[in-house]
């Protein structure tokens, strides 16, 4: 395809390229609205050039109109492994990033990306990285050169790039996972050591459960986590955590659905007041009512 040949007039390959360079807000304006105006192959060759630049609200601005079923086309598709195959693009970190986050979105991906994404691991940019991190996580990549790197990015100053080779190591559960889970704890932030604790009370014994539980009840009162604690204390935890839940439950500043899923934990360890809650849920507006006759529905089917 020639540099001209877009066949929005409006902008041709050039402006795009042009636009994603300039300072000025109006042209980038101009551009964008172009772009939203192409479909297919044209749109996605124009979304590289505007992916391209260092300005972080213009390339957020295109990647808003990259979903899944735009990128997952074929003529996107094409679009993307030129681009991935051209030796210039991991040069430039603004690209590199964007189309990470852009194969993250694609629902189905070729094996030819992999040395692309491989390069990126690697990348000078940390931002690059990680998105490349995030990939290869839901690529789910099982090999023994990405384990090591888990091993390496778990000891990275970056803590995004630790809490992505915590949840890896969850996955993966290589046999030094627990062990080196269990010394990245005595350093770990707040935020940190929740996924610490999540990935640990997968990976270890029946026994060591209670002790990881009883540390999970701590992050109860913390609106960012308290969902994700309250599903693994009602999967993995102890009759000990049943008060912690039931006050969670109870209480009216408790948003409904975490409300309705502390109720639930408790019912499922065994407590019969959790269980009279889940069911006053079912109808009550202080609860989720669809989401309580779900999880009502599954207690019974387990007791069944």
């Amino acid at each position: 395809m020639s540099e001209k040949s877009l066949e929005n007039p409006a902008f041709s390959l050039d402006d795009f390229k042009k636009a994603a360079q300039s300072s000025s807000l109006s042209v980038m304006r101009k551009a964008l609205d172009s772009f939203m105006n192409l479909d297919g192959e044209n749109q996605a060759r124009a979304a590289i050039a505007l992916l391209a630049s260092d300005n972080k609200d213009l390339r957020e601005s295109v990647l808003d109109v990259c979903s899944e079923s735009v990128v997952s086309s074929e003529d996107w598709k094409k679009v993307l492994l030129e681009t991935v195959d051209d030796e210039s693009t991991v040069k430039n970190a603004s690209l590199c990033q964007s189309l990470l986050v852009i194969f993250q979105r694609c629902s189905e991906l070729p094996k030819t990306i992999d040395a692309f994404l491989r390069i990126c691991l690697k990348h000078t940019d940390a931002d690059v990285r990680y998105q490349a991190y995030c990939l290869a996580e839901l690529q789910e990549d099982e090999s023994e050169e990405y384990l090591e790197m888990v091993r390496e990015f778990l000891n990275s100053s970056d803590e995004d790039m630790r809490i992505v080779s915590v949840q890896a190591l969850e996955r993966l559960k290589p046999e030094w996972g627990l062990e080196a889970l269990v010394k990245a704890a005595e350093k770990a932030s707040w935020l940190e050591k929740f996924h610490i604790l999540l990935a640990r009370i997968h990976l270890c014994s029946a026994e060591e459960r209670a002790t990881v539980a009883k540390e999970l009840s701590n992050y109860l009162n913390d609106d960012r986590f308290s969902f994700a604690a309250i599903q693994t204390l009602g999967e993995y935890g102890t009759p000990e955590e049943i008060p912690a839940l039931l006050e969670y439950a109870r209480s009216f500043l408790s948003e409904p659905t975490t409300r309705t899923a502390a109720a639930w934990a408790a019912a499922k360890l065994g407590s019969d007041e959790g269980l009279k809650l889940l069911k006053k849920f079912v109808s009550s507006r202080h609860g989720n009512p669809n989401y309580a006759q779900e999880l009502l529905e599954k207690i019974e089917q387990t007791s069944g």
